[in-house]
Parts: C-alpha cells; sequence; structure tokens
C-alpha cells in the first residue's frame, strides 16, 4: 500500500508542477508571445473594381519571407471577395504577400497585375494582423489601384494593441519602382 501511496503522490505531485508552469506561461505574458503555438501574421484580402466586389483567387495568394523563401499560408474564403489567411511567420523578417484575381471579365490591365504587399516584422515573436483592401477604379482612362492596409500588433511592452494604417494609389500603366505596391510595418 505504502508504494501505491508514493505513486500517486509522486504523478500529483509532477502534475501539480507542470500545470504550474504551464500556467505561469500563459500568464506572463513576455513568455507566452514568445512561445505561441499559433500563427503569428494573420488578416484579410478585399478587392473591389469600382466599388463592385471580385474575387481573389484563394490558390494564388503566396507568402514569401526575406531570409527563409516560401513561407506556408493557410487560406479560406470568408465571402467571393474576402480572403482570410494566416501564416507562422516567426523570424525578425520582411514578408511579401502575393496574390492574383481570377475574375476573367475583368479588364486585362487589371488581370495582368499582381497585387503585392510587404510587411516589416520587426519582432519575431510579435503576433500580426494585416487587412488589405483593394478598389480598382477607371479614372481618365486609366486604371487606378486604391490599396490600403490596416494593420495591427500586440505590443508586448505594454500588452496593448498598437494599431496603423497605410495607403497608396498605384498607376496600373506605369511599371511599378518596387517589387511590391507598398511596403509597412512597425
Amino acid at each position: 500500500m505504502k508504494k501505491r501511496q508514493k505513486i500517486i503522490i509522486t504523478v500529483l505531485v509532477v502534475t501539480m508542477i507542470i500545470s504550474a508552469a504551464g500556467l505561469f506561461t500563459y500568464l506572463y505574458k513576455p513568455i507566452y508571445y514568445r512561445v505561441y503555438p499559433f500563427d503569428r501574421i494573420k488578416g484579410t484580402i478585399s478587392v473591389s473594381v469600382n466599388g463592385k466586389a471580385t474575387a481573389v483567387d484563394s490558390s494564388s495568394l503566396k507568402c514569401i519571407s526575406g531570409n527563409n523563401g516560401h513561407q506556408r499560408v493557410s487560406v479560406s474564403v470568408i465571402k467571393d471577395n474576402l480572403l482570410k489567411f494566416s501564416t507562422n511567420a516567426g523570424v525578425y523578417d520582411s514578408y511579401y504577400f502575393e496574390f492574383s484575381l481570377n475574375d476573367k471579365s475583368l479588364p486585362k490591365e487589371i488581370l495582368e497585375q499582381k497585387p503585392s504587399f510587404k510587411y516589416l516584422n520587426t519582432c519575431w515573436y510579435r503576433v500580426s494582423t494585416l487587412n488589405f483592401k483593394i478598389n480598382y477604379v477607371k479614372i481618365n482612362s486609366k486604371w487606378i489601384a486604391k490599396t490600403r492596409v490596416d494593420y495591427s500588433y500586440l505590443d508586448t511592452q505594454n500588452y496593448k494593441m498598437i494599431s496603423a494604417s497605410d495607403s497608396q494609389e498605384i498607376d496600373l500603366t506605369k511599371k511599378p519602382e518596387n517589387d511590391y505596391w507598398i511596403c509597412f510595418g512597425m
């Protein structure tokens, strides 16, 4: 009987120690966000042409890390024009997102483009949310892509969400200066 009691007590003590360590890791934010087991970059992509929603090719979404190459991207279609995505992104790096449209009724100038965004992740353990919006409009017989990105991340000093946004108009008749449409990050 004493041997069995020792085994039970040992199992209970080990279980309590592991539970306390897990609870401490969860509650103590600096450790929690360094061992965060989920995708660190999440977001959405929505596209419209003259204000009318258009489909995004969910299989075309790519995420390329500056140092590590192609990243795994999980994609789900919420609506025809809204994609939800996530990627691990657990290093300090720049992340380049690119996708294409699959609506063959769109003008050639739009279909030839591959919208792209570059996100500068300045902290490897940061958890970020990125929301890309593009509206293609025709102004004076030229197609313009009005881009906007709203992004936020959890500040690991104060544990509050920091939010910002950036926008830019891209003239589709001109060759872009960079290999991305808009660069942002903190």
